[in-house]
């Protein structure tokens, strides 16, 4: 699940706000562990644990197998970042590829500097470059559509495949 939100650009008491995510996901981790189920964590630009890194650090000081990461790449995205995302894959992959089990699928509009849904290959989210990254680093992961709306389904299965030649 997506981890609390954090105010932007403060950033005083991230430390303090990370320790407490992290006593809650052990938690979570020794429970997990006893019911043999796992824990799907999805970093959030937005949110306490906000990058690859911080979602690294939180892995290995919980250090619970049963914690896996859901990789949302328009959650990690910032409106000064759209220029970064190739950099942001490969810090995902590098740090945290082992543990991605799902990527949600989902693209935004930046308006007034704030993220707004949208349909697929209409918005800012680098789909060929995400699932050419996909295809070589994790392609037997399960794409799950996020915020879709029925009136879009048509165009954003026609644009994944017709653009992002990943059915």
């Amino acid at each position: 699940t997506e981890t609390t939100h954090f105010p932007m650009p403060d950033q005083s008491n991230r430390e303090k706000a990370y320790q407490n995510l992290k006593d809650s996901v052990q938690r979570m981790a020794e429970t997990a562990e006893k019911e043999g189920i796992y824990i799907g964590m999805e970093p959030v630009a937005e949110h306490t644990m906000n990058d690859p890194e911080i979602t690294r650090r939180l892995i290995d000081e919980v250090g619970s197998r049963q914690i896996k990461v859901i990789f949302d790449p328009s959650n990690l995205l910032l409106p000064a970042m759209v220029g970064e995302q190739q950099a942001i894959f490969e810090r995902a992959d590098s740090l945290l590829g082992d543990y991605i089990k799902v990527v949600h699928v989902k693209d935004v509009v930046i308006a007034n500097g704030k993220k707004q849904m949208c349909g697929l290959g209409q918005g800012v989210v680098d789909f060929p470059s995400m699932f050419k990254w996909l295809r070589e680093n994790q392609p037997d992961v399960p794409l799950l559509r996020e915020n879709s709306k029925r009136e879009s389904d048509e165009s954003d299965i026609a644009y994944i495949k017709k653009d992002c030649e990943v059915i």
